[in-house]
């Protein structure tokens, strides 16, 4: 129930945010989901990566800058 609320807090945030500001600022923003939870995970869980995984890291990081110039 918890995961149910907290997931339509998200959604809600996310639709006020692309109602407010220009999707090309929080689109990227939003993408940088999957790393959040994946820092989070290593912070956590102490979970190890793999090569392919940190440079999967590093290149989605870097197309999310290169967006931004």
């Amino acid at each position: 129930m918890l995961v149910g609320i907290l997931s339509t807090i998200g959604y809600s945030c996310y639709l006020f945010a692309l109602k407010e500001g220009p999707s090309s600022v929080v689109y990227p923003i939003i993408s940088l989901n999957c790393i959040v939870v994946l820092i989070g995970s290593l912070i956590i869980f102490k979970e190890r990566l793999k090569k392919y995984q940190l440079i999967g890291i590093i290149l989605t990081l870097c197309g999310i800058v290169l967006t931004k110039i």
